[in-house]
């Protein structure tokens, strides 16, 4: 009885204290991961919650502007053959995105960049390409045309740019088929004189060029932040959970 008594008042045994600790630094290591996952797995449902009513909103626009898609956050001038202005709009309201908009739903809860553009803070890039070349819906494949992404919306802003065959990659260099058989690279400041040679045009000869685009667009205005993937919008309102932009989703 006295050894019985005796035995339980000196408690665990150092051994015994560090298998219960490895036990729960064990547990801890399992556990943890998954929830971080889990709380993961819905800002990202969130997100694309998010990215389908501002489908629904640019919907409305595009039904009350004849077949026309909504500026978002840009204007957009012609400036020359296939050559864009892009300036910021400024004072900016969400009707530029459509009837039903919020600011609220331009912000994804995984975002944590505070990226803001014309004073509000957006975490979605926007196709403005088919804005930009003036195409209707009409005129375009709804399923396999991106509209918005996680991204940097600063990324296709202001400045000066060129229509879809003519994107300039990241050194500021136009791939054009010069005389209509020579594939060259020039300099972007080169580029208006050429396209007013008869048979100059931009992309390699004989190829779709807006591949190289989206590469572009993958490196510049895309941000992975959903488990090193983005969330993605496409015209007709599908989402999807992807690596990068589809080839040939940007017209």
């Amino acid at each position: 009885m006295d050894q019985a008594l005796a035995k339980s008042k000196t408690g665990l045994t150092l051994v015994e204290l560090l298998v219960c600790v490895a036990v729960l630094l064990l547990l801890a290591a399992t556990v943890l991961p998954m929830l971080s996952a889990a709380r993961e797995s819905g800002r990202r449902v969130k997100c694309f919650g998010n990215l389908r009513q501002l489908s629904v909103s640019m919907n409305m626009y595009v039904a009350d502007n004849n077949g026309q898609l909504p500026p978002y956050f840009y204007k957009v001038t012609t400036s020359g053959p296939d050559q864009y202005t892009v300036t910021n709009v400024a004072p900016w309201t969400t009707a530029y995105i459509g009837p039903s908009a919020t600011a609220a739903l331009l912000q994804c809860p995984t975002d944590q960049t505070k990226t803001t553009i014309s004073g509000t803070l957006c975490s979605y890039s926007y196709n403005l390409l088919p804005m930009m070349n003036g195409d209707r819906i009409s005129n375009l494949l709804p399923s396999s045309i991106a509209l918005l992404w996680d991204g940097n919306p600063n990324a296709m802003g202001s400045g000066l740019w060129w229509g879809t065959l003519c994107l300039p990659d990241t050194n500021n260099k136009v791939t054009i088929c010069h005389n209509g058989g020579n594939t060259i690279s020039i300099s972007i400041n080169a580029l208006p004189a050429h396209l007013s040679h008869a048979g100059d045009y931009c992309g390699a000869c004989g190829s779709n060029p807006n591949t190289a685009n989206v590469a572009l667009m993958n490196q510049q205005a895309v941000i992975r932040r959903h488990s090193k993937r983005l969330n993605l919008l496409f015209l007709d309102g599908h989402t999807d959970w992807v690596a990068d932009l589809p080839s040939n989703s940007l017209n």
